[in-house]
Parts: structure tokens; sequence; C-alpha cells
């Protein structure tokens, strides 16, 4: 993951980029980038995100390993079983 400094993520642009997140904190935009080797993230940091006009700092951050991934929660049918215990 690359966190970039920016006044808009023109990031999204890039095919490398699977997805974009507006945050808050020290990081305008945090994109998700999938790149193949060390080689490729070199050639995408020095030839794209290096070349953004709006682009002050970036950060990189590499996964090690993944330990957990769940698909996103299922919010309403939390909020439904929460109704339920409470009207019993």
């Amino acid at each position: 993951m690359i966190c970039v400094s920016c006044n808009y993520c023109s990031t999204i642009k890039f095919p490398e980029v699977m997805e974009c997140y507006h945050m808050t904190g020290q990081y305008d935009y945090l994109p998700k980038v999938a790149i193949g080797d060390m080689d490729e993230y070199y050639g995408f940091i020095i030839n794209k995100i290096a070349k953004l006009s709006n682009a002050g700092t970036v950060q990189s951050f590499f996964v090690l390993y993944e330990a957990k991934r769940n698909g996103l929660p299922d919010i309403a049918a939390r909020r439904q079983c929460k109704k339920e215990k409470t009207i019993t």
C-alpha cells in the first residue's frame, strides 16, 4: 500500500490501483496497489506517482503475511439481530 498526500487522488487512473480510500490523519489517500515485483514497484513510484503534480509525501507499506481476510460484514443483518434482541 502507498499513502499519498495530495489534493485529489489522481492515482485512481492507474491500472495498478485496485482500491483508493480518502483518509483522515497524516495522509490524504491510501491507494491499494497490485505490483508484481520490486522492479515494477520502483517503476510505478518513479514513473507514475512521483510525476503527479499534486502528490506531496509518499510512504509505502508492504504486506508480509495475510493473517486474516473476511468480506464485508453484513451490517443490515447485525442491525436486524439487535432489533430482535431488544424486542423480545
